[in-house]
């Protein structure tokens, strides 16, 4: 198998994220409503993830300090050598909570989604179907695969339910929409060739680092 996507749902997202940083033959991931709490001290990890990856959130879940680390993680797009437009891509689905991209809305009673708060204003089989839609759209878009009309159709029907995050410093996380990526890999390649040859000291891999910290989380679960 040489074209496999890695997806996981709010912790599941983190692990995501953790695993592009240290598995390179993941060629892209999906992060659905991604939990950052476990990796907001990570941000070096960020910058070790070059695999094209797509955010999707709900409405309800993300608070300002998770967009935050989201955000912080889109920010590394810039690095990224060579990087198409819409290579990094960040969307919110309006009036869903996170229980949405699950399938516990379908199966509990009314009276027990409303207590755990699996409730959402927007219907539960149109943030279901939405979600799978802007999946499979980003999925094939980076796969260089055609995008069947139907799951088109479903992301252009509900166009107004998803609020997308346009730039993140300048840099586009639009598809078709030239990026600063190039500009900015340049610069931080010199930036890097100066810092080494400056540098003795022995350091250790940045990759072997990560793979650390994502044994560090899974046992502090």
């Amino acid at each position: 198998m040489d074209n496999i996507i890695l997806a996981g749902h709010s912790f599941g997202a983190a692990s995501t994220i953790m695993t592009l940083a240290t598995e390179l033959r993941f060629k892209a991931g999906i992060c659905l409503d991604a939990w950052m709490w476990p990796v907001r001290n990570e941000t070096a990890t960020f910058e070790l993830v070059q695999q094209p990856l797509m955010f999707i959130n709900t409405e309800a879940f993300q608070t300002p300090k998770n967009m935050e680390k989201i955000t912080e993680l889109l920010r590394y797009s810039a690095m990224i050598p060579d990087a198409r437009p819409g290579y990094r891509r960040c969307a919110t689905i309006k009036g869903t909570v996170h229980y949405n991209q699950t399938d516990l809305p379908f199966a509990l009673h009314p009276f027990i989604k409303r207590i755990i708060g699996a409730t959402s204003k927007v219907d539960p089989f149109i943030a279901h179907d939405l979600t799978c839609a802007l999946m499979l759209q980003y999925i094939k878009q980076q796969l260089g695969i055609q995008v069947s009309e139907e799951v088109d159709q479903v992301v252009s029907r509900h166009q107004n339910l998803i609020k997308y995050v346009d730039q993140i410093d300048g840099v586009s996380l639009q598809p078709g929409v030239p990026t600063l990526a190039k500009e900015a890999a340049a610069s931080k390649a010199s930036s890097s060739s100066r810092a080494a040859s400056t540098s003795t000291s022995p350091v250790e891999s940045p990759r072997k680092s990560a793979l650390k910290t994502t044994a560090r989380i899974e046992s502090d679960v």
